[in-house]
């Protein structure tokens, strides 16, 4: 019994460690919809509050951070957060919305470069891919002929005691060397450009 109970914290805290890593993983994998449902909430209530400069700082802010970078749009929302500190009472609602501001601030700041980044990711990736290339008839029937001369070097109709390996070897290697020819020929025809 005094064994279990020691196991059991154990299993508890590795079960509790798992569900962790699953919260922290779904939270980073969902990270852009929740700031921008969070965004779209404080823009909400902003504008419903008569706090319309909260709204337009977040847009401003937002695009600060696509189009300059994110430290630049999270410096632009906290001078927003210090004049909208600096102009109001320090009342209850006032001080609660110059905060919601600062959060809303930031997470458009936050959206604003993430999808800054993404967009350049996407670039890079599309310039990685290769274009489609068509081998030309002549080489297909290279091809198709020279499997077929592997093929039957290699597991010749009738059975005879010399396999012809080294035959089948020659005729895998030109085949080689002519897709050789045909991607360095290629590769000149896509740095020439079109």
């Amino acid at each position: 019994m005094a064994k279990r109970m020691i196991h059991n914290p154990v299993n508890l805290r590795s079960r509790l460690s798992t569900l962790d890593g699953t919260l922290v993983e779904w939270i980073w994998s969902h990270m852009n919809l929740l700031t921008a449902v969070a965004t779209l909430a404080i823009c909400t209530w902003a504008v419903t509050n008569d706090r319309v400069e909260i709204t337009a700082g977040i847009f401003v802010v937002g695009a600060l951070g696509y189009f300059l970078g994110l430290i630049v749009g999270l410096g632009f929302g906290f001078i927003f957060f210090t004049v909208n500190m600096l102009s109001v009472p320090f009342t209850g609602n006032d001080v609660t919305a110059a905060m919601l501001g600062f959060v809303g601030y930031c997470v458009a700041s936050w959206l604003g470069y993430q999808h800054s980044e993404e967009k350049q990711m996407e670039q890079e990736r599309a310039k990685q891919t290769h274009p489609d290339q068509v081998l030309p008839w002549d080489m297909v029937n290279e091809v198709r002929t020279s499997l077929a001369a592997v093929r039957y070097l290699l597991f010749p109709m009738h059975d005879t005691p010399d396999q012809k390996l080294d035959l089948a070897t020659k005729e895998l290697s030109r085949l080689e060397s002519l897709f050789n020819e045909f991607e360095k020929e290629n590769q000149k025809t896509i740095k020439k450009g079109p």
